[in-house]
């Protein structure tokens, strides 16, 4: 810079004092007038040249600023360049790694797709070996139906010839042909074989139980339905010993109370046949069971001690037909008469209006 000056102030003079004048081709330095114009215009010169560099440092200071600027913003660019290359470098490594973690999730996946669909071509197998079973399965259920059709249709056959020869030997067992067709009877009680308990409580005797096929009793409040309406019902009682000796006992009337009347037996018409009238001393008793004790006997439930419900007079076992069948000690057991019939095998009660 110094340098550029020095050449600019000599430049400068020997411009001033060769050519400023312009009558004058030189000045003549000897001589001491011109010598102090040639001084005045140097002064001259150098304080314009002063100015001109004064203002050339104002301008080199602003450049130096503006450089400084530029350079500050250049580094702070290239700061940042090299974060976004150090970023992008990041992201590219990142990139890849998932690019290659993909990749192997495609293996895997084209892996497990070729299994599936292997798994699919057993399935269909599966599907189709079943859909021939169930195919064979239903051919053998409609043979089996078609097969327990024809056995259910010979079942119903069988049953309904069973009924009628069971309504055949029932209606052998009426006596002296008093009595009509058995469609018009109403069987209550059946004892024959044991099969039943009868030791049973009054909600039991109140709504029946047993099997209609064997031994049961339809129930007192059905009886007391069936006998209170008004109309005489007869009554015949089919008795049979182990010995075969068969009697029966009929009655042309029976009426059985309400269960407020502790199901007394109310009416008991009158009797005929060759068992023996053995219920009339039972008439007007009420009806006892092991958990109702209705009987006249103070100190004893005599259901309890002849293991059966009955209307009771005195505990008195002599009549007995819902007592123990086959039973050994004595009154434990079915008995209609105490001096005739001891020990039944059968015993029917049938009523009819």
């Amino acid at each position: 810079m110094k340098l550029f000056i020095i050449l600019f102030i000599v430049l400068g003079i020997n411009g001033i004092v060769y050519t400023d004048q312009p009558d004058k081709d030189y000045y003549d330095l000897s001589d001491s007038t011109e010598h102090v114009i040639v001084v005045e215009l140097l002064l001259k010169q150098l304080a314009e040249l002063s100015k001109a560099t004064s203002k050339i440092h104002t301008k080199i200071e602003d450049l130096t600023i503006r450089f400084n600027d530029v350079e500050k913003k250049y580094g702070d660019i290239s700061q940042q360049l090299n974060l976004i290359s150090t970023e992008f470098a990041n992201a590219k490594v990142e990139a890849l790694t998932k690019l290659e973690d993909h990749e192997q999730r495609i293996d895997t996946s084209s892996k497990k797709l070729a299994v599936f669909d292997g798994s699919i071509a057993d399935i269909k197998q599966v599907l189709s070996t079943s859909a021939n079973q169930v195919l064979t399965f239903k051919n053998d259920i409609s043979k089996t139906l078609k097969d327990h059709n024809g056995a259910l249709q010979k079942l119903e056959n069988d049953i309904r010839q069973y009924k009628e020869r069971q309504e055949n030997q029932i209606n052998n067992l009426w006596e002296n042909g008093s009595l009509e067709k058995k469609s018009n009877w109403t069987v209550i009680l059946r004892r024959e074989d044991g099969s039943v308990n009868f030791n049973r409580n009054w909600l039991e005797y109140k709504h029946g139980f047993g099997n209609t096929n064997s031994e049961f009793f339809i129930g007192m409040e059905k009886l007391h339905n069936i006998t209170s309406n008004g109309l005489p019902h007869e009554m015949v009682i089919t008795l049979r010993t182990f010995d075969g000796n068969q009697t029966y006992a009929k009655y042309d009337n029976i009426v059985i109370g309400s269960e407020k009347d502790q199901y007394e037996l109310k009416v008991l018409g009158v009797y005929s046949g060759d068992a023996g009238d053995s219920l009339r001393h039972h008439e007007g008793e009420k009806f006892t069971t092991i958990d109702r004790d209705n009987d006249n006997d103070a100190k004893r439930n005599c259901a309890e001690v002849y293991k059966g419900a009955w209307w009771y007079f005195q505990c008195n076992p002599s009549t007995q037909l819902f007592g123990p069948y086959e039973g050994h000690k004595l009154g434990l057991r079915l008995r209609w008469s105490l001096d005739k019939i001891h020990e039944l095998q059968f015993v029917e009660v049938k009523i009819k209006k």
